[in-house]
């Protein structure tokens, strides 16, 4: 597998958004406040009624082209994991964006803004490498 950073345009996401990131939704996290909340929370798993599918891709119409038209991306980046020159998983990363709260008006704060794996590479190291990667590039940008 070799990862690959590429600039975010046009032609990047069209690449990346042929990474399924839609996945099967089994179960949940419930919190539990302990002693109104001076004790912290605690997150139990629990499963749902009905499982079902969930692709956030499928929000709006335009895909992951409309990042380019609601944010200013000058800042962000995006990697892309090639198995046999075939794009299995990506990660994008967003740094300092003026308007996304996220940030809090801070400049040393990166956002791991989107990654995906293909469902048939799943649980086979592609995003924690993809992961290491964000955050070498992100501390590398300081």
């Amino acid at each position: 597998m070799k990862i690959s950073r590429l600039p975010l345009n046009a032609k990047s996401l069209a690449e990346y958004s042929k990474i399924p990131i839609s996945f099967e939704v089994r179960s949940r996290l419930a919190i539990e406040v302990v002693n109104n909340g001076l004790g912290g929370i605690v997150l139990h798993e629990e499963p749902v009624k009905s499982p079902y599918r969930k692709d956030y891709d499928q929000l709006e119409e335009e895909g992951l082209t409309r990042w380019l038209t609601q944010f200013d991306t000058t800042n962000w980046t995006m990697f892309l994991a090639l198995e046999g020159g075939i794009a299995v998983g990506g990660a994008t990363v967003a740094l300092w964006t003026p308007g996304i709260w996220m940030f809090e008006r801070r400049k040393d704060v990166s956002v791991l803004w989107d990654i995906r794996v293909h469902p048939d590479r799943r649980r086979s190291g592609i995003g924690t490498a993809l992961f290491s990667e964000a955050v070498e590039w992100s501390r590398g940008h300081g």
